[in-house]
């Protein structure tokens, strides 16, 4: 597997705009989706009607969270995960300090 751009913006230094745009190019890729980053508002819900991700994805999303950007993800902050503005707020909320 290749991953886009294999330097991940660190949690410390990376704005908001940043930690989407890497983590949204690591879901696609990773989960295989067939859309374009683009088209991934970020606050469009990411389960349900939103972009229709399943408990699968969820577990995707976690690991992406915890091998690109150094942070620990426990099943409870999994909840957290609805858009992708709150997974970047998740990431910029732990600095890198639950890096795991």
């Amino acid at each position: 597997m290749t991953i886009v751009n294999a330097q991940a913006p660190h949690p410390d230094t990376a704005s908001k705009s940043e930690i989407i745009e890497k983590f949204k190019a690591c879901l696609i890729e990773r989960a295989k989706l067939q859309r374009p980053p683009e088209s991934m508002a970020h606050d469009v819900p990411l389960f349900g009607d939103g972009l229709g991700l399943d408990s699968v994805d969820a577990l995707l999303m976690a690991l992406i969270v915890e091998t690109e950007f150094g942070v620990a993800v426990t099943d409870d902050d999994i909840f957290a995960f609805t858009s992708l503005n709150d997974i970047a707020d998740f990431i910029l909320s732990r600095n890198g300090s639950a890096a795991a």
